[in-house]
């Protein structure tokens, strides 16, 4: 691929002047069979931006996560932004227009599927929950997090919008009408208040531009129209929301709105530390455990995105990082503005809406890669057919290259997606010990890709309850750690892996060993609740009581919804013979969850009992889950 610089070429450079007064994405070819690419401008920016991505890593306390990113949204790495930017070269020179429309009508099919989805799944339909751990946990929706589908949703609906008016057909018009109402239905009952927030945003630009560079005044009574419509569907939400427990109230004291204040802080702290290179992407987790205080101790046992875009990329590599990109996003606006100014094209418009709608919710959550990719085709349909570079037919010796690094990455795609699916199934098979199953599936997952530590964990785990007195497994306990030696997680699962060979082998050094890793990654991350009360559960299962009672202790006072920890001191206290203790222990393990019957029972079973040494309170050892 050869990109040109149309300086001296005036026949050209006036086809590429007159192609800028067309529709967005097309595409104008000469006689030579060169064709008009993205602006120069938004070339560079995009080159900027993936070059300083590689150069800060460079510069990364984990270079493992900054080039691969196999953390746990997979959207902060080397990796992501070059296959994000190849993919943005990609649709910038598509031959024709058409490309772009067609990918965009791609974009509102997938947001009705997503919608039909979350409707679904809230009357019990379709539900996945996938694996069900800490760091890989799929909420309801079919983008993961609810509030993943809210942005995707709210992005695509500008473009469904312009599409209903487009439509000629009755049947357009049923489609992209019913396209619009189920993406409503669906934001509403999802409850994203950032969602919700960036669809007003997007609006009032609309109405702003509208009354701006618009001669057709009917349009600003279709913007009253969707004014009253965002309004009844705002108030819907409002009531959905409170009906579920939700407080409309957006003042600093909310727990939510608080923990992620403390998170933008830490942030702006990671920004003051290193403020060219940032802390390495794919590393906001790490220096979370190494820097949240008291304040974040509630907090999910790795906070590993401030929930903010353009704080979590100049905290991770730098704020270059986010000038770039922004420096990207801004001029694909101001050519949809120039576009829409000079001919009113409504493309344009809605390019920019949803472009709105991106920055406002990335304001407040982080962003998924479905929006990564919805953004980069928003961003080609804006930047299309408005530069004045243009691109080469490539000649055989730059086919062949081009075509293996095609090969390459398509490889490395499918690659990654088996290797996830084949760790899914292989964690199944090691909940039911079936281990001759979860090793065979972990293996091949560790070949497709040996850069995920979790697949690491379950081979060494699998390898104890195979033969846990084989010497070759502190060796891999050893490579475990070393694949991220400074994170208080990698840490945490050497403590599980040794306290699991402890269990089997009932060989006292390997107990030490547990306790000893766990408390060095609680050296690393002091105010991880989760952590201290795992330390109690290896003092308690060891027998020592005294020392498990006080882990526990630690970490109820941290955070004192845990209803394990309360479970667990119930349990302490019983071992004890502290019948009253025991008591007000299950009764606030109770009143954190009053739906579980067997909660019920165990705590009118311990009233009712004379001696609560004889209570049947089980703590056994979980050797079922590793992470």
């Amino acid at each position: 691929m050869v990109f040109v610089r149309t300086s001296s070429a005036a026949p050209l450079e006036a086809r590429i002047n007159k192609a800028a007064g067309q529709n967005i994405g097309e595409s104008k070819k000469d006689h030579n069979g060169l064709i008009q690419s993205l602006p120069l401008t938004g070339l560079i920016f995009l080159g900027l931006f993936v070059l300083w991505a590689i150069a800060s890593s460079f510069f990364s306390p984990d270079k493992l996560n900054s080039f691969f990113g196999f953390y746990y949204r997979f959207s902060s790495s080397v990796l992501f932004y070059a296959v994000l930017a190849i993919f943005v070269l990609a649709l910038g020179f598509l031959k024709s227009r058409e490309y772009i429309s067609v990918l965009l009508k791609v974009l509102v099919f997938d947001a009705g599927l997503v919608a039909i989805v979350a409707i679904l799944q809230s009357q019990g339909f379709a539900f996945y929950e996938g694996l069900n751990s800490a760091g890989f946990q799929k909420a309801p929706s079919l983008l993961g997090n609810p509030i993943f589908s809210s942005m995707f949703l709210a992005m695509v609906l500008p473009f469904i919008f312009y599409f209903w008016h487009r439509s000629r057909s009755f049947a357009g018009k049923i489609y992209y009408g019913l396209s619009a109402f189920f993406c409503f239905a669906a934001i509403i009952i999802l409850t994203s208040r950032g969602a919700w927030a960036a669809i007003v945003a997007s609006f009032l630009v609309f109405i702003l531009l509208l009354l701006l560079y618009s001669k057709k005044r009917k349009f600003l009574l279709l913007g009253l129209a969707g004014f009253l419509i965002i309004g009844t569907m705002a108030a819907l939400f409002l009531n959905v929301y409170k009906a579920q427990g939700g407080r409309v109230v957006f003042s600093f004291s909310e727990e939510n709105i608080t923990t992620r204040l403390f998170a933008w802080e830490m942030a702006r702290e990671a920004i003051t530390e290193r403020p060219l290179v940032g802390v390495g992407l794919g590393n906001f987790q790490q220096f979370f455990e190494q820097n949240r205080g008291k304040y974040l101790s509630s907090a999910s046992q790795v906070f590993d995105d401030p929930h903010n875009l353009f704080l979590q990329m100049p905290a991770a590599g730098g704020l270059p990082l986010v000038v770039f990109f922004l420096c990207l996003i801004s001029t694909a606006i101001w050519q949809g503005i120039l576009l829409f100014k000079k001919e009113e094209n409504f493309l344009a418009l809605a390019g920019i809406c949803s472009v709105v709608v991106f920055l406002a919710a990335a304001a407040f959550t982080p962003v998924a890669i479905p929006c990564f990719l919805a953004l980069a085709v928003v961003l080609v349909s804006l930047l299309r057919g408005e530069g004045k570079i243009a691109l080469a037919r490539p000649s055989l010796w730059l086919k062949i290259p081009l075509l293996v690094l095609a090969v390459c990455f398509l490889y490395s795609g499918i690659a990654l997606i088996t290797a996830e699916h084949l760790f899914y199934r292989a964690t199944f098979a090691y909940g039911a010990y079936d281990l001759p199953a979860a090793s065979k599936l972990t293996g091949w997952a560790i070949k497709l890709n040996p850069t995920n530590q979790l697949y690491y964990l379950y081979d060494i785990g699998i390898n104890i309850l195979k033969n846990p007195r084989d010497k070759q497994i502190e060796n891999e306990k050893q490579t475990l750690l070393a694949m991220h030696p400074k994170a208080a997680n990698s840490y945490s699962m050497l403590a599980t892996l040794n306290f699991l060979s402890f269990v089997t082998t009932k060989q006292n050094d390997f107990f030490e060993k547990a306790a000893s890793a766990m408390k060095h990654s609680l050296a690393i991350d002091p105010y991880a609740a989760t952590r201290h009360l795992r330390l109690g559960y290896f003092y308690l299962f060891s027998g020592r009581v005294e020392m498990a009672q006080a882990s526990t202790e630690m970490s109820l006072r941290m955070d004192n919804k845990l209803l394990p920890g309360w479970l667990q001191m119930a349990k302490i206290y019983q071992i004890e013979g502290k019948k009253p203790q025991a008591i007000y222990a299950l009764e606030q393990a109770f009143r954190l969850r009053p739906d579980l019957l067997e909660l019920k029972s165990l705590l009118l079973a311990a009233k009712a009992a004379k001696d609560i040494k004889s209570m049947p309170i089980n703590l056994p050892a979980d050797l079922g889950r590793l992470e």
